[in-house]
């Protein structure tokens, strides 16, 4: 089992390192709702018998550029290096795709297979969009783990999801609207409906019903 093993440290590791920059407490806290995707088992169990530090190679699908120094891409960037120090792995071990627009599939597969055929044998794709390719390519390769942040596809196989725990910072922030509130009345911006948004909504609410129960919170979604 050393890359079930290996899997989780690696996880563990960027977990921590993406949360002390980004200001969260990390965790693997995902919306785990199940697919049909699935891998071969008997491929998946071959690579779990065989894979070992020295060979595993990770690829990094960024939607922009770490060297800017700020941002999302930064912050999960400095992840990918706290894991990178925390399990001793060289240099060219690690594989980045920069400036992937999450919103382009063909760009996202295109940077996968190149991480793929690059050897990569652990692929973490940073970004919303990228989850349905990454849920294909993951049935197509299931000698290869897909890890996805955000999201909330995964096959139980080869492709999982891991997020931050953000919805505590928005509970905090609805405490503070609760006490500053005027009116009773607050609204709150929300991007789609998925399961991480939807999270946020509930614990911005909670908290301001913590501290002022007769408080109303409307969302609206830009989608």
């Amino acid at each position: 089992m050393k890359k079930n093993r290996f899997l989780a440290l690696a996880l563990s590791a960027l977990m921590s390192a993406f949360a002390f920059t980004a200001c969260t407490t990390a965790a693997d806290d995902t919306a785990n709702a199940g697919t049909d995707a699935a891998g071969s088992d008997g491929a998946d169990t071959a690579a779990v018998q065989t894979l070992t530090y020295d060979d595993v190679k990770i690829g990094v699908i960024h939607i922009g550029n770490p060297a800017d120094g700020s941002g999302y891409t930064y912050a999960h960037d400095q992840g990918i290096v706290g894991m990178q120090q925390e399990l001793g792995l060289r240099d060219d071990q690690i594989v980045r795709k920069n400036n992937v627009s999450d919103s382009d599939p063909a760009a996202t597969e295109t940077a996968i297979r190149e991480c793929i055929e690059e050897g990569c044998n652990i692929i973490f794709g940073t970004s919303w969009g990228y989850m349905d390719k990454m849920e294909s390519l993951a049935a197509e390769f299931p000698d290869v783990y897909f890890c996805h942040g955000t999201g909330y596809k995964n096959n139980g196989t080869n492709l999982n999801n891991y997020f931050g725990r953000i919805y505590q910072a928005r509970y905090l922030s609805g405490i503070v609207a609760g006490m500053k509130t005027k009116k009773n009345y607050i609204g709150y911006v929300a991007a789609k409906g998925i399961p991480e948004v939807i999270r946020g909504i509930n614990a911005f609410t909670l908290g301001v019903q913590s501290v002022n129960p007769d408080a109303k919170v409307e969302v609206v979604f830009t989608d």
